[in-house]
């Protein structure tokens, strides 16, 4: 009988080695996230959209309420450039911008 073949379990080295150092993230943002005025264009931004993702309509609070730059540039907190997105919705179009592809507004 035939050995099954091994199974694929990286260790957490190399995971580091692939996944972006928050450092860098915060790095090419002009406000860095955990920053008070950030807060505050935060609050105000899901405040505007009354907590609602504007891709799908559903009601978002806590950590499952992102906002999102629409235009993909973290140095532009320009409130027409913010947007309400559920963690689905932003996970879905961060992927798309990343792999050149245009995300259909769809968060499932």
């Amino acid at each position: 009988m035939p050995k099954r073949p091994p199974k694929f379990n990286p260790t957490a080295q190399s995971l580091k080695r692939h996944m972006p150092k928050e450092a860098d993230r915060q790095a090419r943002r002009e406000l860095n996230t955990g920053s008070a005025r950030w807060q505050v264009i935060r609050k105000q931004v899901l405040a505007r959209d009354a907590y609602r993702c504007q891709a799908c309509g559903r009601l978002v609070m806590g950590k499952e309420a992102h906002v999102d730059h629409r235009d993909n540039d973290p140095s532009n907190n320009a409130m027409d450039n913010l947007q309400t997105l559920c963690r689905q919705g932003h996970s879905r179009k961060t992927w798309a911008e990343q792999h050149g592809r245009r995300w259909n507004g769809r968060c499932a």
